[in-house]
């Protein structure tokens, strides 16, 4: 018979319920839905997204004992005693709060030799077997906190933006039709090309783990369109970046002068551009941590942020060259029907793109940073990857359709593996 560990629950909604584990499981314990045991809800919001795991102690003096592992914002009591970024050796009997003021949720922790099985749950009565649904069930918002539990949902925020996106586009195409004005044309590619960046933001941020608010990521595309307005940074950048040389190799028909044009005039240029944000996180991480941002839990961006930021200013960015630049253009020389349907391919590749790009550098810059020693030797690294796939896509997007493929897809892997490996290794509270 294995060592396994029994989890009670002391309050909340699962008081009573026992959950027991394998010796071979590590246990991990948040408000994120990934954890093994999750504490959500109203009532917790003191409890951290990754708040502490849970695990038997393999080493050789170990003597088949359980550690909790605190990785908290607030830290964790064991029977009262607070542990903050520390471990401590779990006895049997020992009472667990993961709240800051350690009295809600409670976690009861017994230890012994149980039967060899992953979960067992004691004194909860199964649901068909009670004569009636209870009263939740029949009126769900009748639950406290039930509303602000359903609106903290991934998919809450996408699916409202959709459903308003849905009803003005379904408006300026009947007053269009009515009117018989293509001007609605370009109002619907506007609307359509602002609810596709949107949505982009909400992807990163739904797979970074970060809850971070909505507002503090739509304010670092904001900064980059500002940014674009006033020219001056851009321009800045050109000088050194789009020399009349890089602009001929850039307009060249030979490919190595064109990915030499574009890894420069394109790539280094406009992802510097792009990470100012991250740049202005790093200057101002002592303010987002006072507001409480995640992610600025050292008064510094860590990579994760540092990822969905980035992917910000990079839909803000793509915002302003398809709206203002391409789609005009292309329906200047074609019509608005083909500037139409440029917007949705270029707005759709754009994850694999200059939210890609941008994510990728910005994890780098975060890594020079991050740690007690910075190092520039990062962001080097970060600029020059995220440079080089740039112009390697812009230099074959004209040659052949094939390669440009294989690097939108080799760029958006690259980007979600980056992305998975800071959620994984930097913890968001």
């Amino acid at each position: 018979m294995p060592n396994t560990l029994t989890i009670t629950y002391l309050s909340g909604p699962q008081a009573g319920q026992t959950v027991s584990f394998n010796e071979g499981v590590k246990i991990s314990i948040g408000r994120n839905k990934s954890n093994t045991i999750v504490l959500d809800g109203p009532d917790n919001q003191k409890v951290s997204r990754q708040h502490a795991y849970i695990e038997l102690d393999k080493s050789p003096s170990g003597n088949g004992k359980w550690i909790i592992y605190d990785q908290s914002t607030n830290g964790t009591a064991v029977n009262g005693k607070t542990i903050k970024k520390e471990s401590s050796q779990l006895n049997n009997g020992d009472i667990l709060s993961f709240t800051k003021d350690k009295g809600d949720i409670k976690v009861e922790i017994s230890m012994g030799m149980h039967p060899d099985k992953k979960v067992s749950k004691k004194n909860i009565k199964p649901d068909y077997q009670k004569t009636s649904p209870s009263f939740t069930k029949i009126i769900p918002t009748s639950k406290a906190g039930f509303l602000e539990e359903v609106a903290s949902q991934p998919f809450f925020l996408p699916g409202v933006a959709t459903v308003v996106a849905g009803i003005i586009l379904f408006i300026i195409l009947q007053i269009g039709l009515q009117n018989q004005d293509v001007q609605f044309l370009i109002y619907y590619q506007n609307v359509l090309g602002l609810y596709l960046g949107f949505m982009m933001i909400l992807f990163v941020r739904a797979v970074s783990g970060v809850s971070v608010p909505i507002w503090f990521l739509l304010g670092s595309a904001f900064c980059t369109t500002l940014l674009y307005f006033i020219e001056i940074p851009f321009l800045l950048l050109g000088i050194v970046f789009r020399t009349t040389a890089i602009t001929n190799m850039m307009e060249s028909n030979l490919f190595s002068q064109q990915f030499i044009g574009h890894f420069v005039g394109a790539g280094l240029m406009e992802e510097l551009f792009k990470s100012i944000p991250v740049w202005l996180a790093i200057i101002l991480g002592r303010n987002f941590a006072n507001l409480k941002i995640p992610g600025f839990e050292t008064n510094r961006p860590n990579p994760t942020i540092a990822i969905v930021i980035g992917a910000s200013s990079a839909v803000g960015f793509i915002i302003l060259e398809t709206l203002g630049e391409y789609v005009p253009k292309v329906s200047d020389d074609l019509g608005t029907i083909f500037g139409l349907m440029l917007l949705i391919p270029r707005f759709i590749t754009g994850i694999a793109g200059h939210v890609g790009w941008s994510g990728i550098f910005a994890y780098y810059i975060a890594l020079g940073f991050y740690y007690k020693r910075v190092n520039l030797m990062y962001p080097a690294m970060g600029l020059i990857l995220a440079a080089f796939l740039h112009g390697l896509w812009n230099a074959a997007a004209g040659i052949s359709l094939l390669i440009s493929t294989s690097v939108a897809v080799i760029t958006f892997v690259i980007f979600i593996i980056y992305l998975y490996k800071s959620k994984n290794s930097f913890s968001i509270n």
